[in-house]
């Protein structure tokens, strides 16, 4: 039960039924959804042991701290209990995932329900694309705009859907994560089982050419990228990724929309105000949720709006869940023990890394920070991890692995903090070659 409650509130997060059914508002489903949740865990979850070895429970407990705390060191005390009701629907689908999913089987039963959700969101929503007039309203399209050479604007439609992905480019982001992880299902020599993955993904993948993103080609570079080079080598990859972009680009994927700095100039502006604030509160930012009350616009960055909000000490936290995810799968690709389910294991932690790098990719542009689509794919690493543990011919922790753990533990945190100065210099260089252009 507490598995498919899990499933459940994932992928209701996704589809947010209030907002597409606003009368359903009053029942507040998804707090009932959320303590059946949180119920079910703490009674039926078989493997705390297991799960709490691993540092990003308390990374993820540490942020959603922060985001209380970076309020009362702002002076708002009331703040810190709303920016808790704020951000824990958000992060709830990493514990449900995490605590609940400790097979691979069930992982295929998450990822073929985000699916499921994918292509039900996706056939009103072409439906309407092809249907419907681009001068005309309809929430699951969204009206761009584009200055033309003589003055005029075009306009034309871009895909979209309701809640936490009504914008366009966070719907190409969703489904992106979601293209990337149906490739688990995927298995030589099964001809159904692979035309339906087929299908599954051309559906995804049209969905996401209609939402004109232009951060979505280069998730898609990045993700074929590291597809092409597991399977060709990294000379190949670079030469077919270059290729893949070149074609989508000539195929109109951006809606006509440029791919450059000047075209990004809005998002530069809020990179810059977002630095700012950064500067003058460095270690716990301006506060959970305020980068609006000190911009028009939001960051447009996920690293930064972490870093102005949060400060260096809020960041630490979301980026060191980042590494340790990223760690354990580099880890877990290559040496995946000596369980029944070793090959599948480290077949999966290759697979993981295409959406992960995917979604970290256009976060760079976009503020997805606080993103449950996130929580619930380092939700997935993390389960990966327990199905390692569990299916070890000693599950006991060994010397070995206990040294394996300390070394994971300090070379997590060298590399969040090398990860953090990192990108603050990434940003600022970018911003110093803006008036360079």
């Amino acid at each position: 039960m507490a598995l498919v409650i899990a499933i459940l509130y994932t992928v209701l997060t996704h589809l947010s039924p209030m907002d597409v059914v606003p009368a359903l508002a009053p029942f507040r489903i998804m707090i009932w959804v959320m303590a059946a949740g949180v119920v079910s865990t703490l009674t039926n979850s078989p493997y705390f042991g297991y799960i709490l070895r691993a540092p990003q429970p308390y990374l993820v407990v540490c942020f959603i701290g922060m985001t209380a705390v970076t309020r009362i060191l702002r002076g708002w005390f009331g703040g810190a209990h709303l920016a808790l009701m704020d951000i824990l629907p958000s992060v709830m689908p990493f514990f449900l995932i995490a605590f609940n999913v400790y097979r691979l089987s069930q992982i295929r039963w998450l990822i073929a329900s985000l699916a499921a959700a994918s292509l039900y969101m996706l056939i009103p929503g072409i439906y309407a694309y092809w249907t419907i007039d681009p001068t005309l309203l309809h929430p699951l399209l969204f009206q761009q705009r584009v200055l033309q050479p003589d003055g005029t604007y075009e306009v034309f439609s871009r895909l979209r859907y309701y809640g936490i992905l009504n914008d366009p480019n966070d719907y190409a982001q969703f489904l992106l994560v979601v293209a990337g992880l149906l490739l688990v299902f995927w298995k030589k020599g099964s001809l159904v089982r692979n035309m339906v993955v087929l299908f599954t993904e051309v559906m995804i993948l049209y969905g996401v050419f209609l939402t004109h993103s232009r951060g979505a080609v280069l998730a898609i570079a990045v993700m074929a990228g590291f597809i092409l080079k597991d399977r060709y080598g990294a000379g190949s990859a670079v030469l077919s990724t270059t290729l893949l972009v070149t074609l989508l680009l000539a195929m109109g994927f951006t809606g006509g929309r440029e791919i450059s700095m000047e075209s990004g100039e809005g998002r530069t502006d809020a990179w810059s105000e977002g630095m700012g604030m950064f500067k003058s509160s460095p270690l716990w930012g301006v506060g959970y949720g305020s980068f609006l009350e000190y911009h028009n616009k939001t960051a447009h960055n996920s690293f930064l709006l972490c870093l102005s909000e949060m400060g260096l000490i809020g960041c630490f936290f979301w980026v060191g869940i980042i590494v340790v995810s990223v760690l354990q799968l580099k880890r877990l690709a290559w040496r995946a023990g000596t369980g029944p389910d070793a090959e599948e294991v480290q077949r999966y932690a290759r697979i993981l890394r295409y959406p992960l790098y995917s979604f970290l990719t256009t976060s760079w542009f976009l503020s997805r920070t606080y993103s449950p689509t996130l929580f619930s794919l380092l939700a997935l690493v993390m389960a990966l991890g327990t199905v390692q543990r569990v299916g070890q011919s000693v599950p006991e922790p060994t010397l070995q692995s206990l040294q394996e753990g300390k070394s994971l533990i300090t070379n997590w945190a060298s590399v969040t903090v090398m990860c953090e100065f990192a990108s603050i210099a990434l940003i600022y260089i970018t911003l110093r070659l803006r008036s360079f252009v």
